[in-house]
């Protein structure tokens, strides 16, 4: 059955991530990344941004990181025990 694009990058991830060598250089490629975007201006630092903004990002974050704690608990709900 062939694998499709999602699973296929998602396992060359796992692969990279589970190598030091290979974490620590992805973690430099994405490090290099953001700051190339924060000096182009694609990206704003929390202290430059203003408060109206400020007050914005942190209801997004809160609203995301709330999403995120509710699916991890459903998915734990929800999956069947294991039997062996």
């Amino acid at each position: 059955m062939p694998v499709s694009n999602k699973e296929s990058n998602a396992k060359l991830r796992q692969r990279q991530l589970d190598d030091p060598e290979k974490r620590a250089k992805l973690r430099q490629r994405e490090r290099e990344k953001y700051q190339t975007k924060k000096l182009k201006g694609k990206v704003k630092l929390v202290s430059e941004i203003s408060g109206r903004e400020n007050r914005f990002k942190r209801r997004q974050w809160k609203q995301i990181k709330e999403t995120m704690i509710k699916d991890k608990y459903l998915t734990t709900i929800n999956t069947p025990p294991n039997h062996i």
